[in-house]
């Protein structure tokens, strides 16, 4: 949908207290990447995440995304 770990950080704070979830998937960080964010970025944006959902006790699955090999193995890895 073009969302990037920055929007979804920034949603997730009222998306929790509207539908008080039990569990929270976590699969964002794609965009980021094709965008050549800094992965020091996108993982700060992910732990921000999962410290919001860990205040709330939810349960926390956090998928992986994968990227193109053109943007080469350190980033990719």
């Amino acid at each position: 949908s073009g969302q990037t770990t920055a929007a979804g950080l920034a949603q997730l704070p009222n998306w929790l207290s509207t539908h008080k979830p039990q569990i929270l998937i976590i699969e964002l960080g794609g965009n980021d990447g094709l965008q050549g964010l800094p992965l020091a970025h996108i993982q700060n944006n992910l732990t921000q995440m999962i410290t919001l959902a860990q205040k709330d006790k939810l349960k926390i699955l956090l998928l992986g995304m994968q990227l193109p090999p053109n943007y080469g193995p350190q980033y990719t890895q």
